[in-house]
């Protein structure tokens, strides 16, 4: 007799013989012994699991001359006959090439035929999921209401490709993966049953590889045993069956965990020189960084990985100080790239080694969360505050409230003072300072600053020189004043004459420690600040503060600008008459005084002069930055 393989000499012959079947068989066989037998069923699962098998099974069982607990007895003529699949009333349909209509339509009229032997007539459809539409329309009447004798087993690897009605008219048994640990026992009792040595370590690669499918096991250790004999090694297992050694993939996965480029391609060179799929290659670094990521955020939970090589986990426990989430994270869709690029690109092995070259300079990524952690400790800490100009400083601008064409004394100015004017180019209102005079250059650019000219033009003009705003009072370091929003600057210790910028650095302080006081502080609008107290007018009538937000106000202000200074509030509803006395309202009213003392000195400009004499009723409609002189001007 010719040679049997295992796959098919090993084949289940009742129903205690389904490996990790347990469920669908125990359901088969009570329906069995309670004679309450569907008219159409669907085996579904992936490959080598036992579907046919389980068909087969069920058929003799139904058929069996002396049925034993609802098993076959595998030994009356109608068992033997279907064993040897000679039955003329047992019909093994394969959908992928009995697919079409016409072939449906067969089935239909034989099945009002009664079988010629047995007590049923059994239609196993294998690949189901195969048939086209209109073959499934056509079956859908005989399916649902066959005739007595009539019995369908459908098996198909993809249900969700079976229509919504078909699946409605069978009774559905899903068939799970065999589970690594049973399949690793049933082939070691194969092999000692066989005559075979083959290490446990063989016997677990074996099984591993088959992905929970008994016949590619069983095949698998066929193809071993033709290649290294009765007694193979591990070495052998793996080249025979052209598997990755685990040590292999781990060597190369440490490599680029440890940003050790060099041999990351080595290891990756050995790997690919032996004829390994780069695409199983890759397969088995995705699993095992997916692994390792479990293992990190399940801190190694014994449940889950128990079926896992004892190699694999000792890796994981080596190294699961050295790497984190994140950087597991890049790496695998860094790999998960690849994929995509080894089914298209034709050079496949260039595109995994720049693979691997990004992967091994991977570093961890800052999470928002520790970005504003460190942004609060900053702030609490007042190093993102800015710091206070001290006194001899050298600066390259000039002080921005000072009405002097001189620069400030113990400091260096590299541009002239802005209350000097030019008569070449007046300033514009949007680039205006909020206090003091816009400087501008002379026509010769060459010539000196023209502060003392400007002021005998306007003498001798009768243009009197635009009132100065009157200068507030400041402490001896009070910083320089600027229309814009400055940045929070730490207080000084001991007090302090309060004004807008102090006050805004005040609030800074608060919300270092009372955040949502703070808030509702900058909400607020300042009335009036003096030498004693600060006026301030709560956003909304629901934005009161409370006693105790109060009561830390009042210390904190105290602490700030002297135990005598108090903080009042103000109910006034009249918000068109108060805003001019606002910290909004004064800075415009600073650049209102700015724009109309720059706007009379460019009326007193000499080439504005020049130009009225031609134009007698022009006016001067805009004010422009200062230009280069080959630029052309527009003065007014």
């Amino acid at each position: 007799m010719d040679y049997v393989v295992l796959a098919r000499k090993l084949r289940p012959m009742r129903f205690q013989d389904l490996i990790g079947q347990e469920t669908v068989a125990r359901a088969l066989r009570n329906a069995i012994l309670a004679d309450r037998v569907a008219h159409a069923f669907l085996f579904a699962g992936s490959r080598g699991v036992g579907k046919t098998s389980a068909a087969r099974i069920l058929t003799k069982a139904l058929n069996c001359l002396n049925p034993k607990e609802g098993e076959p007895c595998n030994a009356c003529l109608n068992c033997e006959e279907i064993t040897r699949d000679a039955s003329p009333d047992v019909y093994e349909i394969d959908a992928a090439s009995n697919r079409g209509i016409d072939n449906i339509r067969d089935l239909r009229e034989n099945t009002k035929y009664v079988p010629a032997k047995f007590r049923y007539k059994t239609y196993i459809i294998d690949e189901v999921h195969m048939l086209t539409t209109e073959s499934f329309n056509a079956l859908l009447k005989t399916l649902e209401e066959p005739p007595e004798h009539i019995k369908f087993i459908l098996a198909t690897t993809n249900p969700h490709r079976i229509p919504e009605t078909i699946l409605s008219r069978c009774q559905r048994f899903d068939f799970g993966r065999i589970p690594l640990p049973l399949m690793v026992d049933y082939l070691a009792k194969v092999v000692a049953t066989e005559g075979f040595e083959l290490p446990p370590e063989a016997i677990e690669a074996i099984a591993r590889n088959a992905e929970g499918g008994m016949r590619d096991a069983l095949t698998a250790v066929d193809q071993v045993i033709s290649f290294a004999g009765p007694t193979p090694k591990l070495e052998e297992v793996l080249e025979g069956l052209g598997l990755m050694d685990t040590r292999e993939v781990l060597g190369l996965l440490g490599a680029v965990l440890d940003k050790s480029l060099g041999p990351a391609l080595e290891t990756f060179a050995a790997i690919h020189a032996r004829g390994h799929d780069l695409t199983t290659l890759l397969a088995a670094l995705l699993r095992d960084v997916k692994d390792f990521s479990l293992y990190l955020t399940l801190e190694g939970s014994a449940g889950y990985f128990k079926e896992h090589p004892p190699a694999t986990v000792e890796f994981f426990e080596a190294r699961k100080g050295a790497v984190t989430l994140d950087e597991l994270q890049q790496i695998f869709y860094l790999l998960l790239e690849v994929e995509g690029q080894l089914k298209l690109s034709q050079f496949p092995q260039t595109c995994f080694e720049m693979a691997l070259v990004k992967a091994c300079r991977v570093e961890p990524l800052v999470g928002v969360p520790e970005l504003l952690r460190q942004a609060r400790a900053l702030l609490a800490s007042g190093e993102a505050a800015s710091k206070e100009p001290s006194r001899g400083s050298q600066s390259t601008e000039p002080s921005r409230g000072s009405q002097s064409t001189e620069p400030s004394r113990g400091s260096q100015s590299t541009e002239p003072s802005r209350g000097s004017r030019s008569a070449a180019v007046v300033p514009s209102p949007s680039t205006a300072p909020a206090s003091g005079n816009r400087a501008s250059q002379e026509r010769n650019p060459n010539g000196p600053p023209a502060g003392s000219r400007a002021d005998s033009k306007s003498g001798s003009s009768g243009v009197a020189p635009p009132p100065a705003s009157p200068p507030r009072e400041a402490a001896p370091d009070d910083p320089s004043e600027s229309t814009e929003i400055p940045e929070p600057v730490p207080i000084p210790e001991g007090p302090l004459l309060c004004d807008d910028e102090r006050w805004r650095s005040f609030v800074e302080r608060v919300r270092a420690s009372r955040p949502k006081l703070a808030a509702e502080l900058r909400r607020a609008e300042v009335l009036a600040i003096s030498a004693e107290s600060v006026e301030v007018l709560p956003a909304s009538q629901g934005a009161e503060f409370s006693e105790q937000e109060l009561e830390f106000l009042q210390q904190s202000l105290a602490g700030a600008f002297g135990p005598e200074f108090r903080l009042q509030l103000s109910r006034d509803s009249n918000r068109e008459a108060r805003i001019a006395y606002t910290i909004v309202g004064r800075e415009r009213q600073r650049q209102s005084e700015s724009l109309a003392a720059e706007q009379t000195e460019a009326a007193a400009d000499e080439a504005v002069q020049q130009i009225r004499r031609f134009f007698p009723n022009s006016e001067i409609a805009d004010i422009q930055p200062s230009t280069p002189p080959t630029d052309r001007r527009k003065d007014v």
